[in-house]
């Protein structure tokens, strides 16, 4: 027998020159072959014996003949794991990755253990995915086909998902169930004319997975029935079709005319993902007014949540002291919605610009020379630490008020900072003007630095002393 590095050489030639199979695959190929689980066991064991070569040559020449590969080996890549597949089911493509990455970023915006749907689930592997990166309270996934329900119940037993799988059409089953969803996500079939679609892909994956007459037929459905199936708050993600924007964008509006909708393209520049959102305006008035009226607001960020009051409201000022028990010497971080207006507030370097400019918006709090502000701002220090956020629900509740604001971290003082706004109402229960609903992004405080003599960084956060040494270059 040869060894897999004799077997791989007699073979890579024959791979590179293939349209059906790439070098990963290959290699994939030859780590499952050998029992080995990843590329660098593969290569460390290289002058082992090749093992199974008989039923390895099998396989590679059916799929130089033609075959997808992943229905020979019953398994696809997806998000970091491999999932079980067979011909009952569509191969997972790297565009639906794009679609789970964009709809986490959507979640993680306003939503605290949703209620999700993956609708047209298939082999199950975006509700898998969901539930492995994000806490939910349920996850159901749908699908009419009982034969693509079977693959998806082994991927949910193979990685401990607790997905719950129900068969029906479309959303019909959620409807009968009188389920009450936040969040749907959903690939569907979206291709008209099966002449568009490549001759392997048309011969062996199923074709009630790809076809659909009209294109925009499930996206109707889904759309159609939205209210009765998704709470006041909620949010639709799809793939779609490359040209398909102009005429779901006019089926959303039809359907949902008070929502938000954002198409994304994908990483081949193609218009692929529609999201369909609560509009935040009334979310956001509600704040803004709060600030308005001495009120004390809590928020998500990019890093913990936050509470906020007006910068120069005295009266809210007291108020935040009193909520957070914090000493009245130790001031707030000034937080504006655009750091084009920082040098409103403070003198800036040259070097504070370059790292303002690099870093803003995002997790950093700079400690810059005042100007001319309230005395309870700064409390006699001659510094403001300004933060800029890089989140759009807090951004727009700033820019609607229209000026910065104080803004310590959720917490009573010298305790965990909350997460969410759950964790906001169960520590200061009724003691808050307006929680804005959502989840912070990253669970740590931003990094504190001062620049007015050399780089000084008063609290580590997220961005490092060397990556500020790097922007100041």
């Amino acid at each position: 027998m040869p060894s897999i590095r004799e077997y791989y050489f007699e073979n890579i030639n024959k791979v590179e020159a293939s349209k059906n199979i790439s070098k990963p695959q290959f290699l994939r190929l030859l780590c499952k072959s050998n029992n080995l689980d990843n590329e660098a066991n593969l290569f460390l064991h290289f002058v082992n014996e090749m093992q199974n070569i008989d039923e390895v040559n099998l396989i590679l020449e059916k799929v130089l003949d033609g075959k997808m590969l992943e229905y020979l080996t019953n398994e696809a890549p997806f998000y970091g794991e491999y999932f079980y597949v067979n011909e009952n089911v569509l191969i997972p493509r790297q565009e639906t990755e794009e679609l789970v990455d964009y709809f986490l970023k959507y979640l993680k915006k306003g939503f605290v253990e949703p209620v999700i749907a993956d609708v047209c689930t298939g082999s199950g592997c975006i509700a898998i995915s969901l539930a492995k990166k994000y806490s939910f309270k349920t996850i159901y996934a749908s699908d009419i086909s009982k034969k693509a329900l079977e693959v998806a119940n082994i991927n949910n037993e193979r990685f401990n998902a607790n997905v719950s799988f129900l068969e029906g059409n479309i959303v019909d089953p959620f409807i009968d169930k009188n389920i009450k969803l936040d969040c749907i996500i959903c690939n569907p079939p979206y291709i008209k004319d099966s002449t568009t679609i490549d001759k392997r892909t048309w011969e062996q994956e199923p074709h009630e997975a790809l076809i659909s007459d009209p294109d925009t037929y499930f996206y109707e459905y889904i759309l159609k029935n939205a209210n009765k199936v998704l709470n006041d708050k909620h949010l639709i993600g799809f793939e779609i079709g490359e040209k398909m924007k102009d005429s779901l964008c006019e089926i959303a509006k039809k359907y949902l005319p008070l929502d938000k909708i954002d198409f994304i393209k994908d990483m081949d520049g193609k218009w692929r993902f529609m999201f369909i959102y609560t509009n935040s305006d009334e979310i956001t008035l509600k704040a803004a007014k709060s600030l308005e009226n001495h009120g004390v607001i809590a928020f998500p960020t990019e890093t913990v949540m936050g509470l906020g009051v007006a910068f120069d409201d005295e009266k809210a000022f007291e108020k935040l002291n009193k909520v957070k028990g914090r000493p009245e010497n130790k001031p707030y971080t000034l937080m504006l919605g655009n750091k084009n207006d920082i040098n409103k507030y403070a003198y800036v370097s040259k070097d504070e610009q370059k790292v303002i400019d690099v870093f803003l918006p995002g997790p950093l709090t700079i400690l810059l020379k005042k100007k001319e502000l309230p005395a309870w701002v700064t409390l006699g220090s001659e510094y403001v630490g300004i933060r800029v956020p890089d989140l759009p629900v807090i951004n727009d509740i700033l820019n609607t008020f229209g000026k910065p604001i104080l803004a310590p971290s959720a917490n009573r003082s010298g305790e965990k900072p909350a997460l969410n706004s759950e964790e906001v109402q169960a520590i200061f229960n009724d003691e808050l003007d307006c929680i804005v609903p959502g989840e912070a992004l990253k669970g740590s405080p931003s990094t504190i630095v001062c620049l007015d003599d050399g780089i000084k960084i008063i609290r580590q956060g997220t961005i490092t002393k060397e990556q500020i040494e790097e922007a100041i270059k």
